[in-house]
């Protein structure tokens, strides 16, 4: 069993934001999987589902991104660390790049430290760019902020781009979905790899 994780916050007034990315590719993987998100409950959003023809778990925490690992604590049953997929924004990767990653440090980021606080850090993350922030922006205040211009076109592709490697995943693992979505720039389709979600 897969435990797939998108990171954000809960409530209206963070929808739409740069940190709330990991919620945005866990919705369209629902969409793809005909697989309906509960109700919160318990701090969580969550549903089981075949992906890929997988047992998959997906998740989005609702007790806010800095307490991220209390909430996953909330599922029934033990959780390994090598069972969780994490989506989640990065301030190091530019506008819409992806990347997959094992393991590895937080850079800061609160939600992932609270995750490998509980957890240890064995854990696939799927990473989003979602840019610096602006010279004179206080990193706190742009990662609540919304999406402007062209960057809506950019995000919107690299969601279905984080939904296609955590298929990927899923189906064929950590290193080889390294090998497909961790060469090729924003924007661009890695050859090979489509979305197989059900229409």
């Amino acid at each position: 069993m897969r435990i797939v994780v998108g990171l954000g916050n809960p409530g209206r007034a963070y929808a739409h934001t740069r940190h709330n990315v990991g919620f945005c590719v866990v919705d369209e993987l629902a969409r793809r999987w005909d697989i309906r998100l509960g109700r919160p409950h318990r701090g969580l959003r969550m549903t089981r589902g075949v992906i890929c023809g997988q047992p998959t778990t997906l998740v989005e925490p609702q007790m806010y991104m800095n307490v991220s690992g209390d909430a996953l604590a909330q599922l029934d049953g033990s959780i390994a660390a090598p069972a969780l997929i994490v989506i989640h924004d990065d301030l190091d990767l530019a506008t819409g790049r992806l990347r997959v990653k094992r393991g590895g440090g937080t850079a800061g980021h609160h939600g992932l430290d609270s995750i490998v606080a509980r957890y240890g850090a064995d854990f696939t993350r799927v990473r989003i760019g979602i840019g610096r922030a602006p010279h004179g922006t206080d990193p706190a205040e742009h990662v609540l902020s919304n999406f402007e211009g062209d960057e809506g076109e950019l995000i919107a592709a690299a969601i279905q781009r984080a939904a296609d490697a955590v298929e990927c995943i899923v189906r064929d693992g950590d290193v080889h979905a390294m090998n497909c979505f961790n060469v090729r720039p924003h924007g661009e389709r890695t050859a090979g790899v489509t979305p197989i979600g059900r229409e």
